[in-house]
């Protein structure tokens, strides 16, 4: 029969955990007294153990989970990745208490994930520490609404900065043929066909799209709102390896417009000409390599845009992109 002494079995739940000793001693007797006494010590800890998706009986180990392997079910997991975006935090209320919630897009070379943020690991987005890139320890993998995976991190998790730690987090540039679904990647190549541009309403204060209901545009965060118009430029781009369509939303899509806010008027007799100087237009963008659910094909969605790249940049660029491929 094994026999794991309890104080081992409480240190190891405890290394991955991050609860503290004596909260993992209030769930074993908490869990004793549930079973009405049937269960001992060590075997409620085994329970416990489980129930936080612990494995007891095999070696430690530090597997650093990558974005695209992640499922619900996993148990606690570690993952690394590049900070790429910051939400706003979203007040709740749960047992009449007031909470909030935080989350963030946490990106590496396999893809992205929303990381959302409970109890007091809100502070982190409070207190601007979640920069460049962390390493997350002890989070869990949930599905949402949606049926898109998620990362929770809770007070049990931890979160440290590898800013001082050398990654593979950088967006490489690559060719259009060599795209891969999730990854964040930076392209050069011609516009050779654009759309007519859109707008759509968002929240003005969390930017989510908003839709229109009896009473009025509704946020799903911020229910009833007056709405604020969010320009939408699609085009197709060519690198000579193969064509893709990308997405620019706001600022991006006002930077190919070359106007601002108020200033991008749904004057489309504008647009008829200001086209016609865009296409064979050259230029930069950073994005994330996504799948139409109409077509099934890749697309990209645009995060950064250089509308007129320096040519002798470019040119350097290339020569070190073709070394390093060398």
């Amino acid at each position: 029969m094994l026999k794991i002494p309890i104080e081992k079995i409480i240190e190891k739940i405890e290394e991955d955990s991050g609860l503290s000793k004596q909260e993992i001693r209030d769930k074993i007797n908490a869990k004793i007294n549930e079973l009405k006494g049937l269960v001992s010590e060590e075997g409620a800890a085994f329970i416990i153990a489980s129930e936080l998706g612990i494995n007891l009986l095999e070696q430690p180990q530090s597997k650093v989970w990558k974005i695209a392997d992640l499922v619900p079910g996993s148990g606690l997991v570690d993952v690394e990745g590049h900070v790429d975006r910051v939400f706003n935090i979203t007040p709740y209320v749960r047992n009449n208490e007031a909470k909030e919630v935080g989350s963030f897009l946490l990106r590496d070379d396999t893809g992205d994930i929303r990381v959302v943020l409970w109890d007091d690991k809100v502070n982190l987005i409070k207190e601007g520490k979640l920069k460049g890139n962390i390493k997350i320890k002890y989070a869990t993998v949930k599905q949402n609404l949606a049926g898109k995976n998620e990362l929770h991190v809770n007070k049990r998790s931890v979160i440290i900065s590898l800013n001082e730690v050398e990654t593979d987090f950088k967006t490489q540039r690559k060719k259009i043929a060599d795209l891969k679904l999730g990854q964040k990647v930076e392209l050069l190549g011609e516009i050779v066909k654009i759309f007519q541009p859109k707008w759509f309403p968002v929240c003005p204060i969390c930017g989510k799209k908003a839709i229109l209901a009896p009473e009025g545009f509704i946020c799903p965060v911020h229910k009833v709102i007056e709405p604020q118009k969010k320009l939408l430029i699609s085009l197709y781009l060519d690198d000579g390896s193969g064509v893709i369509r990308a997405s620019a939303f706001g600022k991006n899509a006002e930077a190919i417009w070359a106007c601002t806010g108020l200033e991008c008027k749904p004057d489309l007799e504008i647009w008829n000409e200001l086209q016609h100087m865009l296409l064979g237009k050259t230029i930069l963008v950073v994005g994330t390599v996504r799948q139409s659910k109409i077509s099934n094909r890749l697309e990209l969605t645009i995060s950064e845009i250089q509308t007129s790249p320096d040519p002798r940049e470019l040119i350097t660029q290339e020569i070190r992109a073709l070394e390093n491929h060398g």
